[in-house]
C-alpha cells in the first residue's frame, strides 16, 4: 500500500487525479483549501505530512489565474513559489522523497507574473532534487478540459452552447494543445513511478495544436451554437512550443483525442 498526498486534491486536476489513484494499492490523502489546509501555514503542513507520513506527494496547489497575478503579484508569489517552498520543507523534515510538481507552459516564454512564480518555484524544485534532499519531478500543463472546469476555451465555450450563448471569438488563430483532465491524471502518476528526476520537464498535452476557431466550430457542430466573431480577431497569435516527446517517451498515449474529448466533456455537461 503506497502512502500518496495530494495538495489541491479538491480541485479540478485534483479531484480527478485522486479518482484515478484511489485504488486497492494507493492510500490518497488530499491537502486542500477547501478543507481549511493551507500551503501557506506550514506549521499545519509539516503536522499533516507527520500524521499521514506519505511516501509520494503530488503538489498541484497554486494560484493558476494569469490575470489575477497581474492584479496582485505579492499573493502569486507567496503561493506559487513560498507555498511550494513549504511543501518541499515539510517532505525534507519527515524524510518524504518523491515529488511530482505542477507547472504550466506558461513558464516557456513567460510574460505573465504567473509565468515568472511557477518558473521560480520549478527551480527551487530542481535545486533541492539536486542536493538529493527530494526526488522531483516537473510536469507542465498546457490547456486541460473536461467535467468541472469553468474556465479554458473548450469549457467555456461549451457551457456558453448549452447557455444558448454565441460563442465569442476574440483571437480564432490562437493555438494550443488541449488534453483531457484525465490523461493528464494518468501522465501524473506516470511521471511520478516512470519519470526521471532533475534533468527534464515533462509536458503534458497531446502533442498536436488547435487553433480556438477549430475548437468553436466543433463545438458548434455538436451544439448548433452561433460563432460571433469580434473585431479584435485580427491578430495571429501562435501556441508556446509544447513538444511531448518526453511523456511520450515514458509509454504515455491520451486515451482521449480532442474531438472524442470534446464530445465526451459535452454530452457530460447537458
Amino acid at each position: 500500500m503506497t502512502r500518496v498526498m495530494v495538495t489541491g486534491g479538491k480541485g479540478f486536476v485534483g479531484s480527478e487525479l485522486v479518482k484515478y489513484l484511489k485504488t486497492d494499492s494507493n492510500e490518497v490523502y488530499t491537502y486542500d483549501l477547501k478543507d481549511n489546509q493551507d500551503i501557506l501555514d506550514s506549521c499545519k503542513l509539516r503536522e499533516f505530512v507527520k500524521t499521514f507520513d506519505p511516501e509520494e506527494v503530488y503538489h498541484l496547489a497554486a494560484q493558476i489565474n494569469p490575470r489575477s497575478s497581474e492584479i496582485d503579484r505579492k499573493r502569486d508569489w507567496d503561493i506559487n513559489v513560498q507555498g511550494t517552498l513549504n511543501v518541499i520543507d515539510a517532505m525534507m523534515h519527515h524524510g518524504v522523497k518523491k515529488l511530482v510538481f505542477s507547472s504550466s507552459d506558461a513558464v516557456i516564454y513567460p510574460k505573465s507574473n504567473y509565468g515568472v512564480s511557477k518558473l521560480a518555484a520549478e527551480e527551487y524544485v530542481k535545486k533541492y532534487s539536486s542536493s538529493g534532499d527530494i526526488y522531483g519531478r516537473v510536469v507542465r500543463f498546457s490547456s486541460i478540459y473536461g467535467i468541472g472546469r469553468s474556465g479554458g476555451a473548450i469549457n467555456a465555450f461549451i457551457n456558453k452552447a448549452i447557455a444558448g450563448e454565441k460563442l465569442s471569438i476574440y483571437n480564432g488563430n490562437s493555438r494550443r494543445d488541449y488534453v483531457h483532465v484525465s490523461d493528464c491524471a494518468r501522465a501524473l502518476e506516470l511521471v511520478m513511478n516512470k519519470g526521471m528526476e532533475l534533468r527534464y520537464s515533462y509536458n503534458i498535452g497531446n502533442g498536436i495544436l488547435y487553433t480556438t476557431d477549430e475548437i468553436a466550430e466543433y463545438i458548434s457542430m455538436l451544439s448548433g451554437a452561433e460563432i460571433e466573431f469580434t473585431p479584435d480577431d485580427t491578430v495571429v497569435t501562435f501556441g508556446s512550443e509544447f513538444n511531448t516527446n518526453l511523456l511520450r517517451s515514458l509509454g504515455y498515449r491520451p486515451h482521449y483525442n480532442i474531438l472524442h474529448g470534446i464530445k465526451n466533456t459535452y454530452l457530460r455537461s447537458l
